[in-house]
């Protein structure tokens, strides 16, 4: 679900753009920027968690079992 908002706002941004409505869809697209650039850092680092509250890990990764709060 996630993947299917973040890939509409992308669309949404683009279609604005290519029917000449770019300060509509200059702002869109940069949310859309800044969420993915927050999303890839969350993953990188490892806390990022998915819908059941499972961190989502890349292959390998090593990861704080006993995370501070």
């Amino acid at each position: 679900m996630h993947g299917l908002l973040d890939l509409g706002m992308t669309l949404l941004g683009i279609a604005l753009l290519l029917t000449g409505n770019p300060a509509i869809a200059i702002p869109i697209l940069g949310v859309d920027i800044i969420h993915t650039l927050i999303v890839t850092i969350m993953l990188l680092i490892g806390v990022y968690k998915d819908g059941n509250g499972k961190i989502v890990s890349y292959p390998g990764q090593v990861l704080n079992q006993n995370p501070q709060p």
